[in-house]
């Protein structure tokens, strides 16, 4: 059909983290609260995160999509400036 584009083709509309380094550190993810999300990567992907704020504070969520569903999982809270530096790191790839 004319004027339709396969998936693939279609430009993602949000950042996605560079694959895991050589010597990517692990995070500890915890269960999810409702939180405001500032910043997010791209939902094409199995994996997505999402950088959020709360009460004065900052973490990283992480949704990893499954065939039965998904988990959805946290850094702990941080100051923010510090939640920043994790959330450049994620994407950077030095993280995961």
């Amino acid at each position: 059909m004319r004027g339709v584009r396969r998936l693939e083709e279609v430009a993602c509309l949000s950042v996605h983290p560079a694959p895991r380094q050589p010597e990517c550190e692990p995070l500890q993810w915890l269960p999810p609260q409702p939180v405001g999300v500032v910043a997010y990567t791209c939902g094409c992907r199995n994996v997505s995160y999402e950088l959020c704020h709360v009460n004065g504070q900052a973490f990283v969520r992480r949704t990893v999509r499954l065939a039965d569903g998904h988990v959805i999982e946290e850094t702990h809270r941080m100051p923010i400036h510090k939640a920043r530096e994790f959330w450049e790191r994620l994407l950077r790839g030095e993280i995961q």
